[in-house]
C-alpha cells in the first residue's frame, strides 16, 4: 500500500502556474570535447545542501587508452551572476572500464549508484556509495559477472538498497554485503526486462516489466519486501504504454509514468503517453496522448519527476524523422489535467536533444538538464542548462 511517508526517487520540484514556453534558457556549464579526449558527457543527478548540483560523467566516445573512464562532479551556484563552479569530486580509475550511474540519494546526502561496462572489456558491475562531503567512494557490492544489473538502485528507507535485474528484484544492505533475493518474475519466452524501481518507504516497490505478448507488452507491478511476494502484475494495453517506464507518486498515492510509445492514434504503437495507475484498484488511465498532435514534440522520456503540487515534469524529444524536432521541456498538472510546454529546444542549442532521464529542479523552480553530444562529430560542446520560470 502507498502511504504518506512515501520516498519518491526523484528530485523535489517547486510547482506553480507556468504558461507554455515561458522558461528562460541559460547555459551554466559548457566544455568542448574531442573523441580522443578524456572529457566526458555530464549527466546531472541530485541537489545537495546550499543548492549544489551533483552529477556524473560518462566516457568520451573515443577516450585515450588508460584515461579515467567516468567521474562524479559538483556544480556550485554563484553568489551572483550565472557562472557556476564545476569541480571533479571523484575519478573512476581506468582499470574500472566502467561508467557510473547515480540513481538515489539518502537523507544524509550520500549518493548511491552502480557502474556499467564502458568499452570492449567486460568488467562486472558494482554498486557504490559516495559521500560528497568527504569525497569518499565505497564499493558495496561487485557482481560475479557482467550484465547483472538493469537500471535501478533505490533506497527503501529500511537500511537496504533495492535493485532490479533483467528478471528479478534484489536487496543489498546500505553498509554492503551480499545480495538477497526479493522476487523473481516469470516471463513469456519472447519477453523480459524490469524497469527502474520506486519505493514508497513502507516496504513496497513499484515498476513496470516487459512480461506479456505484443497485445499487452507492458505490465505494472507491486512487490512487498517483507513477504517477498508479488501484490499484483497488471497488464497495460498498447493504448496506455508500450515501453518500460518508471513511476513517481503524487500526494494521494497514485502512480504516474510516461511511455515513449503507446497511445490510441497511429502509428501502430503511438507516439507516447502520460498516464496514471491506481495501485488500490489497479486501474490505468491515459492522462495525455502525445499521438494527438506530436507538435512541437512527442515520444516522451520514460522518466519523469513529480512536484509537491502534484505537477509532473519531463522531456519529450520527438521521432527523428520529424523536422525541427529538437526536444521540449514540459509540465503536466495532474490535478487540473493540463499539459503545457515550458521550453522548446532549438537545433542551434543541441544536436541530439536534452538528455531525457536526467532533469532536476532546485527550490526556486528552475529546471536543469544536459545535452547529448553527437558521437559522429570530431568535436562538440557539452552543456548543462538551466531553465527558469
Amino acid at each position: 500500500m502507498v502511504g504518506k511517508s512515501a520516498i519518491v526517487i526523484s528530485v523535489a520540484l517547486l510547482a506553480g502556474p507556468l504558461p507554455a514556453a515561458a522558461g528562460t534558457y541559460t547555459q551554466i556549464y559548457t566544455q568542448i570535447y574531442t573523441q580522443a579526449a578524456t572529457t566526458d558527457q555530464p549527466q546531472i543527478a541530485f541537489f545537495g545542501p546550499s543548492g549544489v548540483l551533483y552529477g556524473v560523467t560518462r566516457p568520451a566516445p573515443k577516450a585515450a587508452k588508460g584515461s579515467p573512464v567516468g567521474s562524479i562532479f559538483s556544480l556550485t551556484p554563484p553568489a551572483s551572476g550565472t557562472s557556476w563552479t564545476y569541480a571533479t569530486l571523484y575519478r573512476f580509475p581506468s582499470k574500472c572500464a566502467c561508467a557510473p550511474i547515480v540513481t538515489t540519494q539518502d537523507a544524509a546526502g550520500n549518493l548511491y549508484g552502480y557502474t556499467v561496462p564502458a568499452g570492449k572489456k567486460a568488467i562486472p558491475e558494482t554498486i557504490f556509495k559516495f559521500n560528497p562531503t568527504t569525497r569518499t567512494l565505497t564499493t558495496l557490492y561487485t557482481a560475479p559477472r557482467t550484465g547483472v544489473f538493469s537500471n535501478s538502485v533505490v533506497s527503501g528507507g529500511d537500511g537496504n538498497l533495492y535493485l532490479s535485474t533483467s528478471t528479478s528484484i534484489e536487496a543489498l544492505p546500505t553498509a554492503g554485503g551480499a545480495l538477497t533475493g526479493v522476487y523473481t518474475f516469470t516471463f513469456a519466452p519472447d519477453a523480459g526486462g524490469v524497469s527502474a524501481l520506486l519505493s514508497d518507504g513502507e516496504g513496497n516497490l513499484y515498476g513496470t516489466l516487459l512480461a506479456n505478448t505484443s497485445v499487452s507488452p507492458v505490465a505494472a507491478f507491486e512487490v512487498n519486501v517483507a513477504s517477498k511476494s508479488l501484490v499484483y502484475q497488471t497488464p497495460l494495453d498498447s493504448t496506455v504504454a508500450y515501453e518500460l517506464n518508471s513511476f513517481v507518486l503524487d500526494s494521494s498515492g497514485t502512480l504516474w509514468g510516461s511511455s515513449n510509445q503507446g497511445g490510441a492514434t497511429p502509428p501502430a504503437f503511438g507516439y507516447g503517453t502520460i498516464y496514471s495507475f491506481n495501485p488500490s484498484s489497479q486501474t490505468p488511465s491515459v492522462a495525455y496522448d502525445f499521438s494527438t498532435t506530436c507538435k512541437p514534440s512527442c515520444s516522451p522520456s520514460p522518466v519523469v519527476v513529480m512536484g509537491p503540487n502534484n505537477v509532473l515534469y519531463g522531456i519529450a524529444n520527438g521521432p527523428g524523422y520529424l523536422p525541427k524536432s529538437w526536444g521540449t521541456l514540459y509540465r503536466y498538472d495532474t490535478v487540473a489535467n493540463v499539459y503545457s510546454t515550458l521550453y522548446v529546444f532549438s537545433k542551434a542549442q543541441t544536436i541530439g536533444g536534452p538528455v531525457a532521464n536526467t532533469i532536476a529542479i532546485d527550490g526556486a523552480g528552475a529546471t536543469y538538464g544536459t545535452y547529448l553530444f553527437s558521437s559522429k562529430s570530431a568535436t562538440g560542446t557539452e552543456v548543462v542548462w538551466q531553465i527558469t520560470p
